[in-house]
């Protein structure tokens, strides 16, 4: 992970990245930054704060009342708080949104074609692309209740203190059953955490292009698939509220996932998981 203290952050946006004439979104763009490339963030201004409307797939259906500045009706909208910053580019210096930004240097997953889109990359293989070779790797195999079933976690430690945990069970390949993806990123925003898992799930290849979104500005945030629960359950199924805990969930016929970001030990732990029959 790259500095809490350095200044130049990357286009995570998924698009280009416009640089606005001042805090808003119907000023005049001065420049476009691409996807991946870098701008400096310049300290010192105090700039006005933004909601980035989580939901699935940017779906528009209108949420309850607000109670509290909370939304208050399960698996709806979660507004994700962020601000305007002011940015040098390459070219000019403005107004964008930090929610947007990433101190992670960005790295292309895919290659820019239409076949490749839907490919399939394992989440350790991405990290690799990101932090580089783990300093440390271990799997172990668990409890299994037949010969057939696949039951096994997998640990990997990067440079710069990023963790990965994997835990996989399924009642035989190809079968029924699960997985849960743990990542841990030092020094991430939840906004950094929430684009990062959207990139390497490889969300982009399965919205509808021409799909609504409930936000003003088009970005990556658009292809997030679950809704917000504001409930919360401990492992016994009581009712608990952690406020450094987000989490969201997808239920469809024959499966469901859901990710979580638990803010600890300053930084974002992401915890992603899905399975079925």
């Amino acid at each position: 992970m790259v500095s809490a203290q350095t200044a130049r952050y990357y286009n995570w946006s998924g698009f280009p990245l416009e640089i606005y004439e001042t805090p808003s979104v119907k000023a005049k763009t001065l420049e476009k930054i691409p996807v991946g490339q870098a701008v400096k963030i310049i300290p010192g201004s105090n700039d006005p704060a933004y909601t980035i409307y989580l939901s699935y797939y940017g779906d528009t259906t209108s949420p309850k009342k607000e109670v509290a500045d909370e939304i208050n009706n399960a698996g709806s909208f979660y507004p994700l708080k962020t601000s305007w910053v002011k940015v040098a580019g390459k070219q000019a210096t403005g107004y964008t949104l930090q929610g947007f930004l990433s101190r992670i240097p960005y790295k292309r997953l895919r290659k820019d074609n239409e076949a490749d889109n839907y490919v399939e990359i394992p989440v350790a293989a991405a990290l690799r692309t990101f932090f580089g070779k783990p300093v440390f790797y271990r799997k172990q195999e668990l409890e299994k209740e037949t010969k057939e079933e696949i039951h096994f976690v997998e640990q990997y430690r990067f440079a710069g203190g990023v963790t990965y945990n994997a835990l996989q069970q399924y009642v035989e390949k190809d079968g029924p059953g699960g997985e849960e993806h743990r990542i841990f990123l030092p020094n991430a925003s939840l906004h950094e955490a929430v684009l990062f898992l959207l990139e390497i799930t490889n969300a982009s290849a399965f919205r509808s292009e021409g799909k609504k979104t409930v936000n003003k500005i088009k970005s990556r945030y658009d292809f997030f698939s679950w809704w917000y629960q504001p409930n919360q359950y401990d492992e016994k199924g009581n009712n608990v509220k952690d406020k450094n805990r987000v989490d969201f969930e997808y239920y469809a016929e024959g499966g469901s996932s859901s990710a979580s970001f638990v803010k600890k030990n300053g930084g974002i732990e992401i915890i992603y998981a899905y399975g079925g029959c």
